[in-house]
């Protein structure tokens, strides 16, 4: 496989790269997903529909995100810059349809397939091969911090898209989002590509790379890990400020474990990084997972009050948060580079399938149990799954690890 050879001065060539990458990725479709427990009181109210049946359609309109190898796929043929544009400007189009949404349900599922066939165009998908080729020896670091943007935007935006939507209503929450994506996302992203050389459509004849087999084994293990995290974590966080509410958080509170949870995204993105360049990626993913099934635990356990609440998600959410570091740093270091987009946009397929998967299951069984307690036994078992998988992969070691043959 091709691997671009170490450059000096990687931080100082890239810094843009990373800071753009994390800018786009912050106002894509991932904010929302994480910020949409707060659309949830709204959605009700205009649908007439349940808890269970919300979750129901989201997961099903994920199922859009079908598109993702075709993306991947064309980002590797024709280039970034296309494929930023389209998907900046249909995400504006998407928000302003769902702020329009009426008593049909059908009118909040389509929006957010939409949504799901936005989503790789500004993610990691795209920003991770511009990373990839302009660091080596601190890539694990540089992705890290790129994929933070979301997490970033996950403490910052709340309190502002929580009094709007108190003061205009859940609809004008759409229009910020909508002026997010498209007024900060798609030109950040245009930078990013210019910044990371790929701001022209490759030349013809240029090397094309063989994705692997989708029954290959490292691919396999990546996508099911990948699938579980998302199952407990991504149901956990569409659900955060009911389950404060039913605990005695107060609203403002509740609000708050979301921002618990994107600060874990930050801390997860980052040691992640960091420890991935100098230790074996197995031993460090390993280590995060049993920490994450320590959080659901907790919550389990029956975690109460403000302070054990936040700490309990906080922890429960670190694996997640590395997770979205691990998937692209994974793919730049075990598959052709030139194949980048294919390979990523499988593993993003299987990843927001299970976001869907995640969404419907902790709603579902709030329905039918009437607690979260069942949910957050799942949400344990999905973790200790993925920290299985993880553990079991062999990856080769970047310049300057420590104990390379632990990982070779």
């Amino acid at each position: 496989m091709s691997t671009p050879a170490p450059q000096p001065g990687e931080w100082r060539r890239g810094w843009v790269v990373v800071a753009a990458s994390g800018a786009m990725a912050g106002t894509g479709s991932g904010l929302y997903q994480n910020l949409s427990s707060l659309f949830i009181p709204g959605l009700i109210e205009a649908t007439g529909a349940t808890r269970g049946a919300i979750a129901t359609a989201a997961a099903f309109g994920l199922l859009g995100a079908l598109a993702a190898p075709l993306i991947g796929r064309i980002a590797d043929r024709i280039g970034a810059v296309p494929v930023i544009v389209a998907s900046a400007m249909a995400l504006g189009a998407t928000y302003l349809w769902l702020s329009m949404l009426g008593g049909a349900l059908w009118h909040f599922q389509l929006g957010i397939a939409l949504l799901a066939i936005c989503t790789p165009g500004m993610s990691a998908l795209i920003y991770g091969r511009f990373i990839a080729r302009r660091f080596d020896a601190h890539r694990g670091l540089a992705m890290g911090l790129a994929t933070s943007g979301v997490a970033l935007t996950t403490i910052v935006v709340p309190p502002l898209l929580g009094w709007i939507i108190s003061e205009w209503g859940w609809r004008a929450g759409y229009y910020l989002f909508a002026a997010l994506a498209v007024g900060v996302g798609l030109p950040m992203g245009l930078l990013a590509a210019r910044g990371g050389g790929e701001a022209q459509r490759p030349a013809p004849g240029a090397p094309r790379g063989t994705p692997p087999r989708w029954t290959d084994g490292r691919f396999v293990r990546i996508a099911g890990a990948t699938m579980l995290i998302n199952i407990g974590t991504v149901g956990l966080v569409t659900q955060l400020a009911l389950v404060g509410r039913e605990r005695g958080l107060g609203l403002v509170e509740a609000g708050f474990l979301v921002s618990a949870y994107g600060a874990s995204q930050i801390v997860g993105r980052l040691a992640m990084g960091a420890l991935i360049d100098r230790f074996p990626v197995p031993r460090v993913a390993a280590a995060f997972g049993m920490a994450s099934a320590a959080g659901f635990i907790a919550l389990l356990a029956g975690a109460n009050g403000f302070v054990a609440l936040t700490a309990a998600v906080f922890v429960a959410g670190l694996l997640n948060g590395a997770e979205y570091d691990l998937l692209p740093y994974l793919t730049s270091r075990l598959f052709p580079l030139e194949a980048y987009g294919e390979v990523f946009g499988r593993l993003l397929l299987c990843s927001i399938l299970s976001v869907g998967m995640g969404l419907a299951s902790f709603g579902l069984i709030h329905d039918w149990t009437g607690n979260y307690s069942t949910a957050l036994g799942l949400g344990a078992v999905t973790m200790l799954l993925a920290t299985a998988l993880l553990a079991s992969l062999r990856v080769p070691p970047p310049p300057g690890s420590l104990n390379p043959s632990a990982s070779a």
